[in-house]
């Protein structure tokens, strides 16, 4: 079984693979080092964002393959008996922690009227006609139809058993084994995307981008050993990794922002409470998509066709087209207005750096911080990169950077202490 197939395996959970270095069993809170005593790891925490269908799942999940093989933990710096294992990572989903029971929200979900669409939306939403009245739905995209503060609590959550406990364990279920009649498996999914040869270019980049950003100074690195080594330039970080992907991760609303008390269930509280999650995120990515492509991509997709062609049922009314006009987008450009508006024009319709070429690589794969726009201290995805592979290089580049500042920064506040 190759390196990536044990990646697979090991996401579906059929693998209980127990770490183990010189008969040590790992216990993260627990490492004593003759000459440094351990320190439980920080976590590095990287969100990724945008609207329904923008490639978020797909990325956190190639983004995860990269740094597990790109990068391993140095649980002790110490030079002569380093205490080295393989990286540990988490990818979190925002979708799992959706309220699956009524009496589990704060409050009811609330219900928005939809006018359905003819002919798209007729199975599902049992139409007869052009003229048929409109129908209630679930507000599912608004904020607050997930459980914020579990979420936010599992991020820096180390234990995969206590983060497996999730009020949609459906959707996981899903998500890494597949759906009846419908899609791959999503690591699957994800790795039959790529292009021959992109994960191992992207495991280089990040590599690269590190090693460009912390030097080569012996002296520099020494001084920084207590975050990062190189061991036959593969990097080695005392830093465990989250992925956390969701709709609403970056969500916020200026016009809804009260100074005061609001109530409990509320939608208010509920952007305050993610504020809690935001603050917390040391990078984030945000992967802006064209509504005309959103929209085509979401009705791509198994779980948004109509039985037997996906698994559509007659009454899912979320799942109708109608929902995604009225609903979902309009959600998705105001919780994210902050980023949206301040997009640059010039910016986004620069195409001339999408057809620059070196050593063979895109352009994001070198040039990142030539074109990397970030707006609120968001990373947006450039709109000139637009496949998976070229989007897996820029995450890659932009973590990798941001990675080898932090670490920098780290070595530069033990020194002042």
């Amino acid at each position: 079984m190759d390196y990536t197939e044990q990646l697979i395996w090991s996401c579906y959970g059929m693998m209980d693979l127990e770490l183990k270095v010189d008969d040590h069993k790992y216990e993260e809170q627990s490492i004593d080092d003759d000459e440094d005593e351990a320190q439980p790891l920080q976590n590095f925490v990287i969100a990724i964002s945008g609207c329904s269908s923008a490639g978020k799942t797909t990325l956190a999940l190639l983004l995860d393959v990269v740094l597990q093989k790109a990068l391993r933990c140095m649980v002790s710096n110490n030079k002569e008996d380093p205490f080295e294992l393989p990286l540990q990572t988490a990818v979190i989903h925002e979708d799992a922690y959706f309220f699956k029971s009524p009496t589990a929200t704060p409050t009811p979900t609330p219900m928005v009227a939809i006018q359905p669409l003819w002919p798209e939306d007729r199975l599902v939403a049992h139409m007869t006609g052009p003229s048929d009245a409109p129908i209630l739905v679930e507000d599912r995209d608004r904020v607050g139809t997930c459980d914020i503060e579990l979420l936010a609590t599992h991020i820096d959550e180390p234990d995969a058993e206590r983060r497996s406990v999730v009020p949609n364990p459906r959707f996981l279920e899903n998500l890494y084994q597949g759906q009846k009649g419908g899609s791959l498996p999503a690591m699957e999914a994800a790795l039959d995307e790529l292009s021959a040869g992109t994960l191992d270019a992207a495991v280089s980049v990040l590599r690269n981008t590190m090693r460009d950003i912390l030097g080569r100074d012996e002296e520099e690195l020494d001084l920084a050993r207590a975050h990062i080594r190189f061991d036959d330039d593969v990097p080695l970080v005392a830093r465990r990794f989250t992925v956390v992907e969701g709709f609403t991760l970056l969500a916020r609303d200026q016009d809804q922002d009260p100074i005061g008390w609001v109530p409990p269930g509320s939608e208010v509280r509920a952007l305050r409470d993610l504020r809690r999650i935001q603050d917390r995120l040391d990078i984030s990515l945000f992967l802006p998509v064209e509504r005309s492509e959103a929209r085509n991509r979401r009705f791509e997709r198994a779980r948004y066709k109509d039985v037997p062609e996906g698994t559509r049922k007659p009454g899912q009314y979320w799942k109708c087209h109608a929902y995604f006009d009225q609903v979902a987008w309009p959600h998705y450009e105001r919780y994210h207005r902050h980023i949206l508006s301040n997009l640059s024009a010039a910016y986004t319709n620069d195409d001339q750096l999408r057809q620059q070429q070196q050593h063979g690589r895109p352009w994001c794969a070198t040039n990142t911080w030539e074109r990397d726009p970030r707006v609120c201290g968001v990373h947006v995805r450039p709109a000139t990169v637009r496949s998976v592979d070229d989007t897996l290089l820029w995450a890659v580049s932009v973590v990798g950077a941001a990675l080898a500042e932090r670490l920098l920064q780290d070595s530069d506040l033990d020194l002042k202490n």
